[in-house]
């Protein structure tokens, strides 16, 4: 958490709309520096807003006394973005600025982008779980996280945005929409592609490996328990960027392959050392792991 980023939003009031893993972590990050009457919560399901009433947080399941704020959090899932918005405008005030915390920029740039101009600044915070919903939300998930943000042409509508979400924890990097796609593409989107493809080649064989299975295929394949609809979204999202990616995971699988079946083992060996190397690099390189 950061007192800096409260210092920008000095009164304005924010609304979340979705209180799942990712927004109802922003509601709990948010309720440790603004006040009470800051901070608004919209909810259609009865039980998630009894959830968050209980955490505290105003919570309300209208939608126009929403959007009657400083600053709009769309927090629902990618591909449910440009229909909610659609709903907003009718009550929408010129002066609210919206923002989202979808991992896929490019569509939503061209999707929002037509019906909200420059009150559109694209956000996304790289933190997050496989779990979900605002019963495993928590209040310091973005603490030292990476946000990417995409600028809107008006500069104060951006560094309110930029408040907002180092108010929350986070460490900020500007960024053009399409070179997000393709950085979050291999961080983040690959490996939920690939974890649920070595389940699925696992689970194949007819001995039924999975009842033995250890911790190394736990771990690795701990993305595969993320929510089915809200990734197939996001994938297809940014399906280009992910096959381009997955392209990538194939030419080095068959690399592997090909050293296995050359029967020397130092090439298989240096192939490895050369992950090993990167793999380190990786983990040095950054505050905070894509999930």
């Amino acid at each position: 958490m950061t007192t800096e980023g409260a210092r920008l939003l000095p009164s304005a009031r924010v609304a979340i709309l979705g209180p799942g893993l990712i927004g109802g972590s922003l509601a709990l990050a948010l309720q440790r520096v603004l006040r009470a009457d800051q901070l608004l919560v919209w909810c259609d399901a009865a039980e998630e807003r009894a959830l968050v009433s209980a955490a505290g947080l105003r919570v309300t399941s209208s939608l126009e006394e929403s959007v009657q704020t400083d600053v709009v959090v769309l927090c629902v899932p990618v591909q449910a973005m440009p229909e909610l918005v659609a709903r907003m405008l009718a009550f929408l005030p010129a002066r609210t600025t919206v923002t989202d915390a979808g991992s896929v920029k490019a569509p939503l740039l061209a999707a929002l982008e037509p019906m909200l101009g420059a009150r559109y600044v694209g956000a996304h915070p790289m933190a997050g779980s496989e779990k979900r919903g605002f019963a495993a939300a928590r209040a310091d998930l973005f603490d030292g996280a990476r946000c990417f943000i995409v600028p809107s042409a008006d500069e104060d509508r951006t560094r309110i945005v930029e408040a907002l979400w180092k108010a929350a924890g986070c460490h900020l990097e500007r960024i053009p929409a399409p070179t997000h796609d393709a950085i979050v593409a291999r961080v983040s989107h690959l490996a939920h592609a690939l974890a649920p493809a070595l389940i699925r080649a696992a689970a194949r064989h007819p001995s039924k490996p999975l009842r033995y299975a250890g911790p190394g295929l736990r771990d690795t394949t701990r993305l595969a328990s993320s929510d089915p609809a809200l990734w197939a979204g996001i994938l297809s999202a940014n399906r280009p960027e992910v096959l381009d990616a997955l392209e990538a995971v194939g030419a080095e699988i068959a690399g592997l392959q090909a050293a296995l079946r050359s029967g020397d083992a130092a090439i298989v060996e240096a192939w490895l050392a050369q992950a090993r190397i990167l793999r380190e690099e990786c983990a040095a390189s950054r505050p905070e792991v894509a999930p």
